[in-house]
């Protein structure tokens, strides 16, 4: 090669490089102003105190944490533990998938005006980001969502889940609340009462003592499946609450005396906790259940769940194949 070829080549190296540390620059100075623009998920939910929900409709809803692991609606109700826990790993885990197609920006933009969730996080009492959260993708993969200020909408996912995230901001009363039927400890448990409609014989009266637990009428019942049995009451949730239309089409069965009913007696308490049972007709997993507390509102248990108190006096016999047998 001559020496105007090596000034030549020198040249074009030179270019090269330049051009790249431009390119490389801007993309820095992008992918910053980028990072501000998409950052939707929340790193530390452990600090995530508060998220406030607003909808559309004029309905608003505020989750506060009261303990680590336990949760306020409205300040009325407990929250389920594994809505707010499926909530703070959605704000943690969710990423931009990609900017909405400019094509379809507008009508993306006009649902989430529309129909959009207004989502508030707060950390450590301060708010720490708004956003609003739309519908979803065609393929129902990914969902619409906007940062405040912003005027650009992104596809938001989670990566590894295939589905869309706009359930997971919707705070319905009914089916965030907990549904508390039972939290008596057993060395608080006084007595249970299971009633069968119309079957005595087939009824349970379980009584604590000095030493134990006594079944009324069955001395020789075994002392540890009793003991088993007097733990379960120390944590017995229902499904969910019904609202009033929704309860409404069981109202015959309602009116009906109920085939089974659980009586639970604390020490210290006066007025025991009591549920009253309907099997529903062609559902074999879950009864409709009314306790006395909550307005005597009507709500759903499982029966995988109750199956277990639903105990008979056989039950406690000792070497009786029954659900008493897992400890």
């Amino acid at each position: 090669m001559n020496r105007r070829t090596y000034i030549l080549l020198a040249l074009l190296v030179a270019l090269a490089a330049g051009t790249y540390w431009l390119s490389a620059r801007r993309a820095g100075s992008l992918s910053t102003l980028s990072a501000d623009a998409t950052t939707f998920s929340i790193a530390d939910t452990t600090a995530v105190d508060k998220v406030f929900l607003a909808y559309k409709n004029g309905q608003q809803h505020t989750l506060t944490r009261a303990a680590r692991a336990y949760w306020r609606l409205d300040g009325k109700y407990d929250v389920r533990p594994d809505h707010i826990k499926n909530l703070l790993e959605t704000l943690k885990r969710m990423e931009v998938q990609a900017p909405v197609p400019r094509a379809a920006r507008n009508s993306v933009v006009r649902g989430l005006a529309t129909n959009g969730v207004k989502v508030e996080v707060y950390q450590h009492g301060e708010l720490a980001k708004t956003f609003y959260v739309g519908g979803t993708t065609q393929d129902e993969l990914g969902t619409f969502m906007i940062l405040e200020g912003s005027e650009q909408p992104y596809i938001v996912h989670i990566p590894g889940f295939n589905g869309f995230l706009t359930s997971r901001f919707k705070a319905d009363a009914r089916t965030w609340r907990q549904v508390p039927v039972f939290a008596t400890p057993r060395p608080l448990l006084e007595s249970v009462e299971v009633a069968r409609r119309g079957k005595p014989d087939s009824s349970v009266m379980l009584r604590a003592t000095p030493t134990g637990f006594l079944i009324d009428g069955h001395p020789e019942a075994d002392t540890s499946r009793t003991r088993f049995y007097a733990a379960l009451y120390g944590r017995i949730f229902g499904q969910q609450f019904l609202a009033p239309d929704e309860s409404k089409p069981f109202d015959s069965l309602l009116r009906q005396p109920a085939p089974y009913v659980i009586t639970v007696r604390t020490r210290g308490v006066a007025r025991p906790d009591r549920i009253q049972l309907w099997p529903l007709p062609g559902n074999l997993n879950s009864l409709l259940g009314r306790t006395d507390r909550d307005s005597a509102e009507v709500m759903i248990v499982q029966r995988y769940a109750f199956d277990k108190l639903l105990v008979r006096p056989e039950d406690f016999r000792r070497g009786a194949a029954k659900r008493l047998l897992i400890d």
